[in-house]
């Protein structure tokens, strides 16, 4: 194994957007499905794994696929919550207490398939206000 690959065991990382797909890659038509991949990938280098995503029904199926795959007793969560609700998530995220690193993954794919322009605002807002206000909202990382 490489020699970076302990650097995340432990760590507590939050993935906004974590449920959807299994896609680790980037492509037209899968790119709202990176986040999933990005959990499978956490959970296998022993993280604390957080995701925090709409559905809570997305988020209870993303769990029971992770936990097949993941070893014994990984440390493994699961948030329901809108990352279009973005002082809910800022409440989330300074609840979850000192964490490691943020991941945001979260979009709105069927607004970007759908060509109405406020719906693509609306995905523009999940995107990028909403990772701008995840990052930026007083939250606590544990220094690096």
């Amino acid at each position: 194994m490489p020699p970076f690959t302990n650097k995340l065991a432990g760590k507590k990382v939050v993935l906004i957007g974590g449920s959807s797909g299994s896609t680790p890659y980037y492509s037209v038509n899968n790119s709202s499905r990176i986040g999933f991949g990005v959990a499978e990938a956490l959970v296998s280098l022993e993280a604390h794994v957080i995701i925090i995503s709409s559905s809570k029904d997305k988020v209870d199926n993303a769990l029971d696929r992770l936990r097949k795959s993941a070893p014994a007793n990984s440390p493994i969560e699961g948030i329901a919550q809108s990352a279009a609700d973005s002082s809910s998530i800022v409440q989330i995220l300074k609840g979850l207490g000192p964490f490691d690193h943020l991941v945001y993954t979260a979009t709105q794919f069927s607004s970007l398939k759908s060509g109405d322009i406020d719906s693509l605002k609306e995905a523009f807002d999940v995107k990028f206000w909403g990772a701008v206000n995840a990052a930026t909202g007083d939250i606590r990382l544990r220094s690096i």
